[in-house]
């Protein structure tokens, strides 16, 4: 059996972990090179400029995306943008934790996961979850689906949720507090997927 080769250590440092031994984040953070996706991560959790970037999208508000989509022929582009944003988000969610326990497990930085991050920020976890009022017509229910999924995950993270989008309250301009708007609009979701599935079996 050949003997292992030992990894040299300059004096004074922590051991350099072996990027065979650790999952595809950490690995990357011990030399081994980015895995797919990984930048994209780092990005997020640090809240940097591809996270502003994807935010500025999303931010543009569902009303001005619907506005623009019935009034606009250039409505079907910022629509797809909002809903690959979205998508982009969801992706993040589901491989955030994975990433964030690799990280601490490598020793090599502390990362929050990106539900955290977003309950940090109530103006961040509004804009993403007000696409779940978007009018389904418009786009086969893509958007609603992306942000319901989005909802599904933070509240799954976040127990207090729902209290949290109480304690919001009313948004700046007046109207309804945002936690009913959100509350019509997956009741509008439900309605519109027993709708479906009901004229699925009719055929």
């Amino acid at each position: 059996r050949p003997q292992e080769r030992r990894e040299e250590r300059s004096c004074g440092s922590p051991p350099r972990p072996s990027p065979s031994r650790l999952p595809p984040p950490a690995a990357a953070a011990a030399g081994a090179g980015p895995a797919p996706g990984w930048e994209v991560l780092k990005d997020f959790l640090m809240e940097g400029p591809l996270l502003e970037a994807v935010m500025r999208v999303v931010g543009c508000g569902k009303q001005s995306v619907q506005d623009e989509r019935v009034r606009e022929e250039s409505g079907a582009v910022m629509e797809q943008a909002v809903l690959l944003a979205l998508r982009l988000v969801g992706r993040v969610l589901a491989t955030d934790e994975a990433f964030v326990a690799a990280s601490r497990a490598s020793g090599w930085a502390a990362y929050a996961t990106f539900d955290r991050i977003l309950w940090a920020d109530p103006r961040k976890l509004l804009s993403l979850l007000e696409y779940v009022c978007y009018p389904v017509e418009y786009d086969g229910g893509a958007m609603v689906r992306e942000a319901v999924g989005l909802l599904a995950t933070v509240s799954a993270r976040q127990p207090a949720l729902v209290q949290k989008l109480i304690q919001i309250g009313t948004p700046p301009g007046g109207g309804t507090p945002f936690y009913k708007r959100l509350r019509d609009g997956m009741a509008h979701a439900l309605d519109d997927a027993l709708e479906l599935e009901t004229a699925m079996e009719a055929q």
